[in-house]
């Protein structure tokens, strides 16, 4: 149970900052890459939302809340994101973080 205990921790530290530092930013800066030397924030959402659904598979044997296609763009082994890649509006990725998270607890 310490694993979990351990995971649960990680993903609600993790979403806490980003919430704080993102909640304001529109679909046009989530999808920006100008000026970073990282991911744009859309992935970053994206990959937090997949990881979440690893961590709740690794539990339960369940598949998660992300769909497959966001899994393909921002999860594990994904490849870089490109000006070509799409992203779910910025709105629905904030929504599927709350569903992914209450997954896993």
């Amino acid at each position: 149970m310490q694993s979990r205990q351990a995971l649960l921790g990680m993903t609600h530290g993790a979403r806490g900052w980003l919430k704080m530092w993102a909640s304001d930013f529109s679909d046009a800066e989530a999808r920006s890459t100008a000026g970073m030397r990282t991911n744009p924030l859309a992935w970053q959402l994206g990959h937090i939302a997949c990881t979440q659904d690893y961590i709740y598979n690794l539990f339960t044997g369940k598949p998660g809340a992300a769909p497959e296609s966001l899994h393909e763009s921002c999860g594990n082994s994904s490849p870089d994101p490109t000006a070509a890649t799409t992203f779910p509006p910025i709105a629905e990725l904030w929504a599927l973080l709350e569903k992914t998270q209450a997954n896993i607890g």
